[in-house]
């Protein structure tokens, strides 16, 4: 699979910092990670399975980790309520934040990514959409408005 696009990496990015709000320290985008992962969860485990949606996190985590490799241990479990990401805040806090920071967003990109390939970009971003739907039905991040760091 190819990296994730340009356009992937920030709507990663707006969705990270939508959740994040004004939090944008390394402890406080991986708790918004943590959340973005299960929200989706929630929206897109009814459609691919809680199965289907721990093999993407894992394809993900994979293609992460060859750019990140202090991400190799991370795992994503699906629960019956919840999506947990195990070991994401130990990988990642205590790490220069010019250095958490895009392994986030490669992180959640390359979930998008994926999405994108296996159902297409216009499914992909009414799901993500529909995860957010305090967006109105649109997703920020597809104009290139705000670049990932």
């Amino acid at each position: 699979m190819n990296p994730a696009t340009e356009k992937e990496r920030n709507l990663a990015w707006r969705l990270l910092r939508q959740v994040a709000g004004s939090e944008q320290s390394p402890e406080g985008l991986v708790e918004a990670t943590e959340r973005v992962f299960d929200r989706l969860y929630r929206h897109l485990g009814a459609v691919v399975g809680p199965a289907g949606y721990a093999a993407l996190v894992a394809r993900a985590l994979h293609l992460t980790t060859r750019q990140f490799a202090f991400m190799g241990n991370v795992r994503g479990e699906a629960r019956a309520d919840d999506f947990v990401m195990d070991g994401l805040r130990a990988s990642v806090l205590g790490r220069d934040p010019a250095e958490a920071r895009p392994s986030q967003v490669t992180l959640l990109a390359n979930l998008i990514a994926l999405l994108v390939t296996f159902v297409g970009e216009d499914l992909a971003l009414r799901l993500i959409g529909q995860a957010w739907p305090e967006t109105t039905g649109k997703i920020p991040g597809f104009e290139a408005e705000e670049r990932h760091p």
